[in-house]
C-alpha cells in the first residue's frame, strides 16, 4: 500500500517535470494559462509556475528517497513525464483545430 502511494507520488513527480520544462521553453503553449495571461508580465509569470512546479517536482523525488535505476519508481517517473507530453498533446490539438475553424 504504502509503495503505491510512493509510485503514484513519482507519477506526479514526472507529470511536475515535464509541466516545468514546458514553462520554461515553450511560452507559446502556456500564455493562453489563465493565471499567466492575467499578469502583468506573461513571460515571466511562466517561467516563476516553472520554477515552482520544478520544485514541487525535485521534492517529491528528495523526501521520497528516489533512486534512479531500473526499477518501479523510475518507470512511473518516465510513465508521468510520457503522460503529460500525450494528454498535452491530445488536447492542445483540439485547441489548435476549434481555434482555426473559428478564425
Amino acid at each position: 500500500m504504502i509503495q503505491t502511494v510512493y509510485d503514484f507520488l513519482f507519477f506526479l513527480a514526472g507529470v511536475f517535470l515535464h509541466m516545468s520544462l514546458l514553462h520554461f521553453f515553450s511560452f507559446y503553449e502556456t500564455r493562453h494559462h489563465p493565471m499567466i495571461a492575467r499578469a502583468k508580465n506573461p513571460y515571466f509569470a511562466s517561467k516563476v509556475w516553472g520554477v515552482i512546479q520544478a520544485l514541487c517536482g525535485m521534492m517529491i523525488l528528495v523526501f521520497g528517497k528516489y533512486q534512479f535505476g531500473e526499477n518501479i519508481p523510475t518507470l512511473c517517473l518516465i510513465l508521468g513525464f510520457c503522460f503529460w507530453a500525450v494528454f498535452l498533446g491530445v488536447f492542445a490539438g483540439r485547441r489548435y483545430c476549434n481555434n482555426a475553424e473559428n478564425s
